[in-house]
């Protein structure tokens, strides 16, 4: 089992947060059990597994605004790996001199990581101390139609070098394009969707903004209210001043003035 449809549920419930996320399939070295010659063997082999990924891990030509990745001629997949991965993936001994911290290569990744609780890009957090390289995958679309060709190209301190130039025939089948993105909205002029969270954060702040009101205005009616003559205030003491002197400060006092000078004035009392 390739584990697709798990990483199918994942990649859509990210693409609602952030518009497009991708899936696709990846080629693990393995060995597997067989009979070689009548005798049980240990050898080499290969096993398919479903992956999912942000969608900036690809490079696109934004002259082609297709929004099926087979349409394009180019699709490059990057993502970065440690040393120990990229040696034993590609069989091919790494200079420490070359190689950056993860910490380093991933800054972006880690930088919005800090943003949400650390909860996101696990892989980079876990291992941003050991050295690591960025790995580029590129799918070339041959003469066939087909993405006939996958360069492996690996990217050190200030250069870059192609490990498979020598034989970059694509190891997957079919159309050979492994990648796939989800989108949430489509958009004719760009590749990446809209989210169903930017999509409806007008409305929702109209709705918070409607909701606070409302509450205040709860808060306000629910206190008691001071009624206050105006006659009682003489005139050295301000409402300012008589309002910071009771208790109510949600509510505030109401002054009030009966417009007769013929009656005494009353004291403040309170009301419900």
């Amino acid at each position: 089992s390739t584990g697709f449809l798990n990483c199918a549920r994942q990649a859509n419930l990210r693409r609602c947060v952030s518009g497009t996320y991708g899936v696709g399939f990846a080629l693990d070295a393995t060995q597997s059990r067989r009979n070689v010659g009548g005798v049980e063997r240990d050898v080499p082999d290969i096993r398919l597994r479903a992956m999912m990924f942000p969608a900036y891990y690809l490079s696109l030509d934004p002259s082609v605004d297709s929004h099926n990745l087979c349409d394009h001629d180019e699709v490059v997949y990057s993502d970065i790996w440690t040393k120990a991965k990229a040696e034993r993936v590609l069989g091919q001994k790494l200079d420490e001199k070359d190689l950056l911290p993860i910490g380093q290569l991933a800054a972006h990744e880690l930088a919005k990581n800090a943003l949400v609780g650390y909860t996101l890009f696990e892989k980079y957090r876990k291992d941003s101390q050991k050295l690591g390289v960025r790995v580029h995958q590129m799918h070339v679309k041959t003469e066939d139609g087909r993405f006939g060709q996958m360069f492996v190209i690996l990217e050190t301190k200030g250069s870059r070098r192609i490990v498979n130039a020598d034989n970059p025939e694509t190891p997957f089948g079919g159309h050979a394009m492994p990648l796939g993105l989800i989108r949430a909205h489509a958009r004719a002029d760009c590749h990446w969707g809209l989210s169903d969270v930017s999509m409806v954060k007008a409305d929702q702040d109209i709705l918070n903004l409607h909701a606070t009101q409302y509450h205040r205005i709860m808060q306000k009616a629910g206190h008691p209210k001071w009624i206050v003559d105006k006659r009682a205030l003489g005139r050295s003491v301000s409402e300012e001043q008589v309002a910071r002197n009771l208790n109510n400060e949600v509510a505030g006092p109401i002054f009030v003035d009966p417009g007769r000078r013929d009656e005494k004035a009353v004291m403040p009392t309170m009301h419900n």
